[in-house]
This record gives structure tokens, sequence and C-alpha cells, in this order.
């Protein structure tokens, strides 16, 4: 597998999809508006999370061409071990994604 290119994922289409976002774009509009989050508080935590699913649909690219490790996932995409640990979680609670076995060091994954 090769180095994922940031420049061909468009953030904003490629999480577009994402019921976080959808959620959070209401709800964050809805508390701007009542004055109980800053328009400057509510572009940082957009910004945030469209970067964060942004690095989740990255992982899920590459899960979906076979099982991976999280340090070949961090190899391949250049994100953190430690913040593709935190991604794996939240897919795995979403059960997007599985433990499917394990190299005696690290597990392995995949797609659900």
């Amino acid at each position: 597998m090769e180095k994922i290119n940031n420049s061909k994922y468009d953030l904003k289409e490629e999480v577009s999809y994402s019921k976080r976002l959808r959620v959070f774009r209401r709800k964050g509009k809805e508390l701007v508006e009542k004055g109980l989050m800053s328009e400057e508080d509510y572009q940082k935590k957009l910004n945030y999370i469209l970067i964060e699913e942004a690095e989740r649909r990255k992982i899920l690219e590459i899960l979906k061409e076979g099982q991976c490790t999280i340090s070949k996932i961090s190899d391949i995409t250049g994100i953190d071990s430690q913040k593709i640990v935190k991604h794996m979680i939240a897919l795995m609670k979403n059960r997007k994604i599985a433990i499917v076995d394990d190299n005696e060091e690290e597990y392995i994954y995949k797609i659900t």
C-alpha cells in the first residue's frame, strides 16, 4: 500500500455523510444563535470534526484493501498511531471495523 495523498480528499465532500457532522452543524448553529457558543468556537470544533472524519475515511479506505495493523495504517497515512487508536475505538463502537487477529505485537483489523 502506498502513502495516501491528502490532497485527493476534499474534506467537505468526503465527510458530508457523517451523522456526527450533520448533528454538530445543526446543534452548533443553535448554540451560536442562543449565545451559548461563540462563532469562533463553533468554527474550531467544526474544523476538528472535519479533520477527524476525513482521517476515519482514510482508515476505512485502507481497510477496504485488506486487513491491517495500526502501525501500518499510521505509516500509510502519516497520522500518529495514538490518534489512529482513538479512531479505531470510535470505528469499532460504530461497528464499521473489527479485530480479526493479532500478530503477537498488534491487533489486525478489518472492515465489517
